[in-house]
């Protein structure tokens, strides 16, 4: 399941015939659930490929307001491969039969403009105020191979981090004017889509020591850490791109997909992009 190659018609009749009559689309959809609870990507972008060989409007029905799981993958799942090939799957289900109505259409919709949205290159949320800080910033980033979406405050951050995309980190500032680094750290792990993004402040001398120990002391917490969830990590004021060698080096050692390729992104923007079109020459 982590072979990205992996899904073809042959290989899924394959596991198919070895579980005879217990897989059914009931039975996927409720593992496709177990998966996202454990955050298990590699299976859960298995169950979805399994799903789309037989494709089935049944696939789309939750449990009257309540999104199926295939829907709460398009919608909801923190990587982008698993939440825009379900969204794929959602919307050939969607313009398969006329006027499919299920819970979470619309937040469907909103993941298709986020597919269409998508750039050549993965992006980073920096979160800085003083302009000649974030210009370094920004170049330093870039020569890691980042788009960068700045960010002023903390409000900002979240909203620049909700939108997703291929989002590969969040750096920023100790010192905000509305939150300290605890509460950013919450809020955007409460995100959908923060729940597996690298999170990397950093400080220097214009910085309290107190706001640096606090900081510190949320990198050592075990409240949003997990087999998946990248750590929060602490380091002086980058000058260069080995300043993060070390959140690198923690976040593939998580991995269990591999990142999106260019040839990724292009594919899932291009898909969306007709998608968004063809909706909107309906009569």
């Amino acid at each position: 399941m982590a072979d990205l190659d992996w899904g073809d018609e042959s290989q899924v009749d394959a596991v198919m015939a070895s579980y005879g009559g217990l897989v059914d689309d009931a039975f996927l959809l409720a593992t496709l659930t177990e998966c996202q609870a454990e955050g298990d990507e590699p299976a859960a972008l298995g169950v979805i490929r399994i799903l789309a060989v037989k494709p089935a409007s049944e696939q789309l029905r939750g449990n009257g307001d309540q999104r199926s799981a295939l829907v709460a993958a398009a919608t909801s799942h923190p990587s982008p491969r698993v939440r825009y090939e379900a969204t794929m799957l959602v919307t050939e289900l969607a313009n398969a039969g006329d006027k499919i109505y299920f819970a979470g259409s619309s937040e469907v919709q909103q993941s298709l403009a986020e597919m269409a949205s998508l750039s050549n290159q993965p992006s980073a949320v920096l979160v800085e105020t003083r302009p000649v800080v974030a210009v370094r910033q920004e170049v330093i980033l870039g020569e890691l191979g980042h788009e960068v979406r700045l960010a002023t405050n903390a409000m900002q951050a979240e909203r620049a981090v909700a939108d997703g995309g291929d989002l590969r980190m969040v750096v920023s500032k100790i010192q905000l004017t509305d939150a300290s680094a605890v509460e950013l750290v919450d809020r955007i792990r409460r995100l959908p889509r923060g729940r597996l993004v690298p999170i990397v402040f950093f400080s220097d001398d214009s910085v309290h020591p107190d706001a640096i120990a606090a900081a510190k002391l949320e990198s050592r917490s075990t409240r949003w850490t997990g087999e998946q969830t990248p750590a929060v990590v602490v380091v002086p004021l980058p000058g260069g791109p080995a300043a993060f060698a070390e959140v690198i080096a923690e976040i593939e050692s998580k991995q269990r997909l591999a990142p999106l390729a260019p040839s990724d992104r292009a594919r899932f923007r291009n898909y969306a992009q007709t998608a968004l079109q063809s909706v909107s020459n309906r009569p």
